[in-house]
């Protein structure tokens, strides 16, 4: 398992917005101080692009490229929704918001002529029934593809939203919106983790077995070995937030865990 200090955590999904001369720094990942975090993917470079872009500090220049790096995003985020998403869970969510993506692909194009009205309008409903959905479903495996779903699909209607000059008042309640719905899927689709001490060991070895299981139904394993006796650690000891971050890798969990701090900077 990975360990180590959690430096700047999302560090790395901020690294292109930053390259185009922004300085607004990434919040803290919303995850225990003690955990390593995979590398960004295509979901968070989507988010933190549409924050950075929507912030107002660019260059036109700027802008352009940085719609470029929103542009290959959503497209892999697309892509990657299909892969680690079963075809029957969700699949409205799922392919609603990879049609998104797909039309995203001509963004910079659209964005001169009323098509960004109409995009700006279906990723908006889309956003909505999405988070409707997650909220009305206790399948924690199809609540994660909703989830997936949503991280894809509001980026790119704020990003669209603001490009069409929505009042501020609607770009703010879409705000709070995507807010609310990484909040939820923060508190609802956590890895559930647990213990079972190793039956047949001797009286003075202790090894404990975790294993945390992802909203997606991904899981991982670990243990951990101690001497009661002189207290030394054989194996181990396991870092069960660890743990839980690893089993979530390809859950939406991990994403809205990663976005949400930055968000709700002011």
């Amino acid at each position: 398992m990975r360990a180590g200090l959690c430096r700047a955590a999302v560090g790395a999904a901020l690294a292109v917005a930053i390259a185009v001369g922004g300085t607004a720094q990434p919040a803290q990942a919303a995850f225990p101080g003690n955990v390593t975090l995979p590398p960004a993917g295509p979901f968070v470079n989507l988010a933190f692009a549409a924050y950075k872009l929507i912030d107002g500090s660019l260059s036109p220049s700027d802008v352009e490229r940085l719609l470029l790096t929103m542009i290959a995003a959503s497209n892999q985020a697309g892509s990657e929704m299909i892969s680690h998403i079963d075809a029957h869970v969700a699949a409205r969510a799922v392919g609603e918001a990879r049609g998104l993506t797909i039309r995203f692909q001509n963004y910079q194009n659209m964005r001169q002529t009323w098509e960004l009205f109409f995009f700006a309008g279906d990723a908006v409903g889309a956003a909505s029934i999405d988070r409707t959905e997650f909220n009305a479903t206790t399948d924690r495996k199809a609540a994660d593809a909703i989830g997936t779903a949503l991280n894809v699909v509001y980026p790119m209607a704020r990003t669209a939203v603001h490009d069409a000059g929505y009042a501020q008042t609607a770009q703010d309640t879409l705000k709070r919106d995507y807010i609310q719905a990484l909040e939820a899927i923060v508190a609802r689709l956590e890895p559930v983790c647990t213990s079972t001490v190793a039956p047949d060991t001797p009286a003075f070895i202790n090894e404990v077995r975790y294993e945390c299981v992802a909203a997606n139904g991904e899981r991982v394993s670990d243990y951990q070995v101690r001497n009661v006796l002189t207290g030394k650690w054989l194996r181990g000891p396991v870092n069960v937030d660890q743990l839980k971050v690893d089993s979530a890798i390809h859950s939406s969990w991990l994403t809205a865990g990663a976005i949400l701090p930055t968000l709700r900077t002011p």
